[in-house]
């Protein structure tokens, strides 16, 4: 992983020494060659080998032998992949249409305005010039180990300057130090800070398609209309489902509810159990075209002790077949709350209100001891919330379709003064 590689203090790029830390991982080849980009994977054993990203421009220039190999090379796997990707987005455009009278538009987004559509449209027409995608500003090329002297990764958070350097076209970002590109892009009105707290950004819309199984496909279209489509996202909570609500995802009032349902349910041990919604909640987005859904779900541990959340992408791989893709999960106990989290909740007029009702219910009035307990599981259900959904948030947009990033999408700062 990046950050784990001891650097050289000084790399040989082109034949010009980076003074500082380099921006771009380096691969030293066998005839001293030096490859820089974005090493993006890596296999191991004897046919194994390393995935590169490079900017075209630079390759071209830099080593022209190896590029035009490398080009023919990609040239040769892209119109595969463009066959591919062009009969998916045909499919995912025809899922779409049939399913828009049984699905909503995002309330953000303009009357009658499909923006996964609209991405998808846009696609087609860039890879429908197989030449234009051929010439797209990166390209992936993969080096076979035996070819591979050296692998230098440059330090943890160069890769997003890179990211930003090659979206924004910034010439030569290859050729600087990181503390150089980071300036670089400042200067243009960058948030790099918050940048850096964000996923890193997409490359796809500047990559020619590449091919990838069916699967992967599938939970990249998932992860991507969870995204951007509203009613696909559930908290479940033993037999209940809620609709994951931008005021749930808050955390304090769903917090509250869930700890007030196991208070409860510990007051009623008899209660039966409500149907599962969820299959039914499943088949309605597949009536929509969709194809992904997340579905939170909260237990508690026995005795009020603490909270468990997962958060789980399901994609549909078939008709009326979905199987989960991934998930987070944070456990976060009761002891381990912060006294002013806790008593935030407590002093909440929700709460109080709440209590009362449960007492009209015919439980009884509740002590004190069981109250603390009902309120120190709900600030740790709002902290194990808060925690698995910054972490699925992050896996989401790491795998999703570039359709909220049009162009070069990262933060943008107010512009600064030149010193």
């Amino acid at each position: 992983m990046k950050g784990q590689w001891l650097l050289a203090l000084a790399a040989i790029l082109g034949g010009t020494a980076i003074a500082g830390e380099p921006s771009s991982d380096r691969v030293t080849l066998r005839d001293g060659s030096v490859v820089v980009g974005l090493a993006t994977s890596a296999t191991s054993g004897s046919r194994g080998a390393v995935e590169v990203v490079v900017r075209r421009d630079w390759a071209r220039g830099a080593l022209p032998q190896q590029f035009a190999l490398w080009e023919k090379a990609a040239a040769r796997s892209s119109r595969l992949a463009i066959d591919q990707r062009r009969k998916r987005l045909e499919t995912w455009r025809r899922d779409r249409v049939a399913g828009a009278p049984n699905r909503k538009i995002a309330a953000n987004a303009a009357k009658d305005e499909d923006r996964i559509l609209t991405w998808i449209d846009g696609e087609l027409k860039r890879i429908a010039d197989p030449a234009a995608v051929n010439s797209s500003p990166l390209m992936a090329i993969k080096l076979a180990r035996g070819e591979i002297r050296r692998l230098e990764h440059a330090p943890a958070g160069a890769d997003r300057l890179l990211r930003l350097a090659w979206i924004c076209e910034l010439p030569d970002p290859e050729g600087m130090s990181a503390k150089d590109l980071k300036d670089a892009l400042e200067s243009r009105g960058y948030a790099v800070e918050q940048a850096a707290k964000s996923p890193p950004a997409s490359l796809d819309n500047l990559l020619p398609p590449t091919l990838e199984t069916d699967a992967n496909w599938l939970v990249r279209r998932a992860a991507t209309e969870v995204s951007v489509d509203p009613g696909v996202r559930f908290v479940r909570y033993q037999n209940l489902l809620y609709p994951d609500t931008p005021l749930g995802a808050a955390g304090g009032g769903l917090g509250l509810s869930t700890a007030i349902d196991e208070l409860k349910r510990l007051l009623n041990p008899d209660a039966r159990p409500a149907v599962d919604p969820l299959v039914n909640e499943l088949l309605t987005i597949e009536s929509r075209g969709g194809v992904g859904a997340v579905v939170t779900r909260l237990e508690m541990l026995p005795n009020l002790g603490g909270a468990v959340v997962d958060v789980t992408l399901w994609v549909r791989q078939a008709r009326e077949r979905w199987v989960p893709a991934g998930s987070r999960t944070a456990t976060i106990r009761s002891g381990d709350v912060q006294a002013g989290a806790a008593g935030a909740i407590a002093a909440d007029p929700q709460v109080q209100g709440a209590f009362q009702i449960i007492e009209s219910l015919g439980f009884g009035q509740i002590g004190a001891e069981l109250k603390q307990a009902s309120v120190n599981i709900g600030a740790a259900t709002q902290k194990a919330l808060e925690t698995a959904r910054s972490q699925s948030n992050q896996d989401l947009a790491a795998l999703a379709l570039p359709v909220l990033e049009p162009g070069a999408a990262p933060p943008i700062a107010p512009p600064r003064t030149p010193k």
